[in-house]
């Protein structure tokens, strides 16, 4: 390891694409992840997952500012 400054890239650019990939990828860009991930369980069911995703993504989100 060395004590060398991250780039600008790494530092700024690389955490926004992080959470970019995993907010796409996870397929939430149609809106229809409600009905078939989060509702099909019940409203309590889907609940308790949209809490769980929030939790999941939040957790992504901090560790891709820390790394």
């Amino acid at each position: 390891m060395t004590d060398a400054r991250p780039s600008r890239f790494s530092r700024w650019l690389l955490p926004g694409l992080g959470v970019k990939a995993v907010v796409i990828g996870g397929g939430y860009a149609t809106g229809r992840e409600l009905a078939e991930f989060f509702l099909s369980r019940g409203p309590w069911g889907g609940l308790f997952a949209i809490l769980f995703a929030t939790l999941l993504f939040s957790i992504f989100c901090s560790l891709t500012f820390v790394l």
